[in-house]
């Protein structure tokens, strides 16, 4: 007589590989279930609009610390870094 009962065997590679996977997915699944429950829809990593907002907001108006700041849209890395020796050297960046 025939045992025609299935028999899953798994090598220890593929264990390995199973696991890893899970432990991968499970905390990336759950933090984007927090996601959904809290705000009502899927964002990748839990990336928020309303935090890059707040960021905006909190960095438009830097008061006393304004005359700091450097304009460098067109500058490149390296005239920023100039003019950040400049304005150290003449003392410009003292808080």
């Amino acid at each position: 007589m025939r045992n025609w009962s299935l028999k899953v065997e798994m090598t220890l590679s593929a264990r390995i590989g199973v696991l890893t996977a899970t432990l991968l997915v499970l905390p990336i699944s759950l933090l984007e279930l927090g996601h959904l429950i809290r705000f009502g829809h899927f964002l990748p990593f839990g990336l928020h609009a309303d935090v890059v907002e707040q960021f905006w907001r909190e960095f438009s108006d830097m008061g006393r610390l304004e005359r700091h700041a450097i304009d460098n849209d067109v500058n490149s890395a390296a005239a920023t870094a100039r003019e950040l020796q400049q304005r150290l050297r003449d003392g410009l960046l003292d808080v």
